[in-house]
């Protein structure tokens, strides 16, 4: 007993000396920014944690705002952001209370994985950081295996919140914290890319974040393969039933040729070559994840190298399979969204996958880092009718997430941090967009007739099912059926009997009218 004692005094005297050195550093600095640097690194060491990290709390925006850390990237600060009573950080905020727990939910911890794209943490002690009874921020750390802070730990980084607390609140007086607090004041306006699809929509933005890159996944040997064969197999039958399930899904916003995209996917999954070649990987050794790999990346490379954009635009689809198939064996967080109302879908490599998982009727737009007017994205945007802008060389993911975005598919842009003259502009051409369509909507089907009664040939360009309802609202005919598009909604070539439906659908549809193939 008498030695339990003995080392809990010396822990005890140990954290008072780091305590003393670490409030007399803090002190020293120069500035607020130059103090948490300090605090959060030494606070780290001395507790032996994997992270920490402080929290501001924005009373204006309702927000709790990463201000500094020490363990995870430097790029979250200002951008990783929790809403009042959102999360653990909204937890110790709102209860006032420092919150300790040796293994986090996932559920509790999802916005922060997503935000961050960091792997789960388990330990986690945060505490509120308080100045004369009012919240100013958490102060946080973690611990990426399970681990139960004790009461040591629970006081020493209590007793430090308490001497942040002050320095905080006399920062927000002079308005020392808000550029480190609010990084969209030096972003840009506007963000440029390709027009992907036309049209104007505004809305907030829900970026999709893809942590199980199919280019990180390492080559190991496992001694079960009969498991791991049956994992794999597993796996890629979940996919394919979600991939099946989107396409049900879709029924009444694409056509059946839109969504022969879904069909070709599941067919891929179908493929004895894709699944037999995997299976023999892992039977010879290889685990399910690195077999995975292998396969996809050897047919997306093959595509990488070809000449047609569109053709190399179809490895992003290969891979997107891959990386569905991958977070189904590694274990996927993500969830689907179901609550957000006008939705501009944004990630950097947005595949028909991501597009699909949106509920009916509450996709705005979709903004995309990689890709083309090709893609499949772009191609299923322009049949719902949504606008989308592609190709956004150094688009801030973490920054647009929960944003106000406008999206001009017209023109290839995005505008963010919008004041109240530009959302009013933005506002009022969209409503000119909504009457316009509108105002054609009710001269569908007339005569293309001038004012002094001369008659005009009025054709229509096509080549998709969905353009087909289009060309028989009033037009002349089709004055150039463009076949080549129903090869580009296939991973393979369409069957003589496909091609025959399709053209046959055309014709059936004009009738009489004349159709040029």
């Amino acid at each position: 007993m008498n030695n339990e004692i003995a080392v809990s005094t010396a822990n005890s005297n140990s954290r008072l000396t780091s305590l003393t050195r670490i409030v007399r550093e803090i002190d020293s600095a120069g500035d607020l920014e130059s103090a948490l640097r300090v605090l959060v690194h030494r606070t780290r060491e001395v507790m032996d944690a994997d992270v920490c990290t402080v929290y501001f709390t924005d009373d204006t925006r309702r927000r709790h705002v990463a201000a500094a850390t020490d363990g995870l990237s430097s790029r979250i600060v200002g951008n990783v952001q929790f809403e009042f009573g959102k999360g653990l950080i909204g937890r110790v905020a709102e209860s006032r209370q420092p919150v300790n727990l040796d293994q986090v939910p996932l559920e509790l911890d999802h916005s922060f994985l997503l935000q961050t794209g960091a792997e789960p943490y388990q330990g986690f002690l945060g505490v509120p950081v308080i100045h004369k009874a009012k919240v100013q921020g958490v102060l946080l750390v973690r611990q990426r295996q399970t681990r139960r802070f004790d009461d040591e730990d629970e006081a020493f980084l209590t007793t430090l919140a308490a001497q942040l607390g002050s320095a905080i609140a006399y920062a927000k007086a002079r308005g020392e914290w808000c550029h480190m607090c609010r990084p969209e004041d030096s972003m840009p306006r506007e963000i440029k890319g390709l027009a992907g699809a036309p049209g104007l929509a505004i809305g907030h933005g829900v970026v999709v974040f893809d942590s199980d890159d199919i280019g990180d996944i390492p080559d190991r040997i496992v001694e079960d393969t009969l498991a791991e064969e049956t994992r794999l197999r597993a796996a890629i039958q979940s996919v394919r039933t979600d991939i099946a399930g989107l396409s049900i899904k879709m029924k009444g916003a694409l056509a059946e040729a839109d969504r022969a995209l879904f069909d070709s996917y599941v067919l891929m999954l179908d493929s004895p070559e894709v699944l037999e070649t995997a299976a023999s990987l892992v039977r010879e050794g290889s685990w399910a994840p690195g077999a995975v790999h292998q396969i996809i990346e050897s047919y997306a490379i093959r595509l990488d190298t070809m000449d047609d954009p569109y053709l190399r635009e179809r490895a992003a689809d290969i891979r997107a399979l891959g990386g569905r198939i991958l977070a189904r064996l590694l274990g996927d967080s993500r969830t689907p969204i179901q609550q957000e109302e006008n939705v501009i879908l944004v990630g950097q490599q947005l595949s028909a996958i991501d597009i699909g998982e949106v509920p009916t009727g509450r996709l705005s737009a979709i903004v995309s880092g990689d890709g083309s007017p090709f893609s499949h994205a772009a191609i299923l945007a322009r049949s719902l009718g949504i606008p989308a802008v592609m190709g956004v060389s150094d688009l801030p993911l973490s920054q647009l997430d929960g944003q106000e975005l406008v999206v001009d598919g017209n023109l290839g842009k995005i505008h963010l941090r919008l004041n109240s003259v530009m959302r009013d502009t933005f506002a009022t051409r969209i409503a000119n967009q909504r009457k316009q369509a509108s105002t054609l909507e009710s001269v569908r089907g007339l005569e293309a007739v001038t004012m002094d009664g001369a008659k005009i040939t009025l054709s229509i360009n096509c080549g998709l099912r969905t353009d087909l309802q289009l060309a028989a609202a009033g037009s002349s005919g089709i004055g150039l059926f463009r076949s080549e598009l129903a090869f580009m909604l296939f991973n393979r070539f369409p069957s003589e009997l496909e091609q025959m439906d399709l053209y046959r659908q055309a014709l059936e549809t004009m009738a009489p009218l004349p159709v040029t193939l």
